[in-house]
């Protein structure tokens, strides 16, 4: 069995915005899942789209519309074949 690599991290901990940078992060370091804290919509987006993420899931995409605006929320993100389908754990 192949050894995984687990990252978690508050995205907004210390460093409210800074989101290029904190996705150019993601895509430099070694991880094959990650779990985001407090981090919002666009950020997900943004690091889904330029970290080499496989398949990701964010919590506020599965509450209602009104839930969503300027809040911050969890994340699950893999690469590498890590594991198939994040968005069956929900």
């Amino acid at each position: 069995m192949a050894a995984v690599r687990f990252l978690t991290w508050n995205m907004n901990n210390f460093t409210r915005g800074r989101k290029a940078d904190k996705a150019r992060l993601l895509d430099e370091i070694p991880w094959d899942v990650a779990a985001l804290q407090e981090c919002d919509l666009a950020s997900f987006e943004l690091v889904c789209g330029s970290a080499h993420v496989d398949a990701g899931v964010h919590a506020l995409q599965l509450v209602p519309s009104s839930v969503k605006a300027n809040h911050n929320g969890c994340a699950l993100l893999v690469r590498d074949g890590a594991i198939e389908d994040p968005r069956t754990w929900p």
